[in-house]
């Protein structure tokens, strides 16, 4: 995986999200791929997908996430859907919140189904970039920024925990701290705070 700080908001990029069984980083099974991508600032195109996987849910994240090995059993497999993923990322960049957690578990589950290692190369990080851009804030958790931010999602029964409102608030979060980056925004930040201090 290799890091990037900086990302044309115009650009063509997928915000993505995963989420698993719940157990270790190593042992953790696909469960839901959400995948979004972006042109010119505008949602272009999404991939969306439950993955049914060898294991189990652990009971604490079927409560957080919704997703129930009920529902998993009827999902695809993961042989049918990370060649259909790997199409869709066609290598743009990616933007994920806490891309530690995903990024290794997304590239396994590709490897493994592709002809050769598949590797992440452009991911900009949103909760490392809200750390160096917002260092007031208690939390940084993704629902926080949400939050901060005033993100709505696009269907109203949608929550966090699933892959597809995690990836439409990751690029929402993504959207505002590249607007808070800009010189400007800096500018006018600094010269409140220095108001604050006289």
């Amino acid at each position: 995986m290799n890091y990037i700080n900086r990302l044309n908001p115009e650009s063509d990029f997928v915000a993505l999200d995963v989420e698993t069984t719940g157990r270790s980083i190593l042992l953790d099974v696909v469960t839901e791929i959400g995948a979004i991508r972006y042109r010119g600032g505008r949602e272009m195109d999404r991939f969306v997908s439950l993955v049914k996987p060898s294991t189990p849910m652990v009971p604490w994240v079927e409560r957080l996430t919704g997703i129930t090995d009920s529902m998993l059993t009827r999902a695809p497999s993961p042989d049918w859907v990370a060649p259909r993923l790997i199409k869709f990322l066609r290598r743009r960049p990616l933007v994920v919140h806490n891309a530690a957690f995903d990024i290794p578990i997304l590239e396994r589950f590709l490897s493994r189904r592709s002809s050769r290692p598949w590797l992440a190369r452009r991911v900009l990080c949103t909760l490392r970039l809200s750390r160096r851009l917002l260092p007031h804030l208690e939390s940084r958790r993704l629902s926080a920024l949400a939050a901060y931010f005033d993100f709505e999602p696009r269907l109203e029964a949608s929550r966090f925990h699933r892959a597809d409102t995690d990836a439409e608030a990751a690029a929402h979060v993504f959207f505002r701290l590249s607007r808070w980056a800009t010189p400007r925004t800096r500018a006018a930040r600094e010269r409140r705070s220095f108001r604050k201090e006289a």
